[in-house]
């Protein structure tokens, strides 16, 4: 019952909408109604600038260190901290408290990598950097750390490799349309 309760508690966290809470708190236009209509810090720093981006970064990583900290406080095993931060990803993706139109999951999902294994979140962090300074796309950079994540997982860090593969394929389905635009040659850069 209390994993239970604690996976419900993931999942509201993960609904608390960083960007449409950031862009209300400082006054500028929701997310989602403009640039990529994604409730993400990609598309707050295109539509709103890099101090609204820079707060929902922070809140969206700050889900996830919450979801898997409380988890970890309480002692759960491991297979219980995937499920918790696969609804604390759920939540933001889907958020509850907005319409069920949230951001893409990647900014929380470091979140529960940065507790669960810092030199791991650390790699992936990396990668989405480098990606990014050769191809200037945020969604190629968070698309190249997601299929790296469980290859990396399996190589070096095999305790979460089962938590990286369910992240990987929610990260994988919600960029759908970006890799449609990419495709088309339509995706923006930052």
């Amino acid at each position: 019952m209390l994993f239970i309760g604690l996976l419900i508690l993931s999942y509201v966290l993960g609904s608390l909408s960083s960007a449409i809470l950031v862009c209300r708190f400082l006054s500028l236009p929701d997310p989602r109604l403009s640039g990529s209509h994604n409730a993400g810090s990609s598309n707050v720093l295109r539509t709103s600038g890099t101090k609204a981006a820079m707060l929902t970064f922070l809140g969206d990583v700050s889900k996830g260190i919450v979801a898997i900290g409380i988890g970890q406080w309480m002692e759960l095993p491991m297979h219980q901290l995937v499920w918790l931060s696969c609804a604390a990803v759920v939540g933001h993706i889907w958020p509850i408290f907005f319409e069920f139109k949230g951001g893409k999951g990647v900014a929380t999902a470091l979140g529960a990598m940065i507790v669960l294994s810092y030199p791991f979140s650390i790699s992936l962090m990396l990668i989405w950097l480098i990606v990014y300074f050769i191809f200037h796309y945020a969604s190629v950079a968070s698309l190249f750390s997601a299929i790296s994540a469980p290859i990396l997982s399996y190589a070096f860090f095999p305790e979460l490799f089962s938590i990286t593969l369910v992240l990987m394929m929610l990260t994988l389905c919600k960029h759908r349309s970006n890799l449609q635009r990419l495709k088309q040659g339509k995706e923006s850069k930052l």
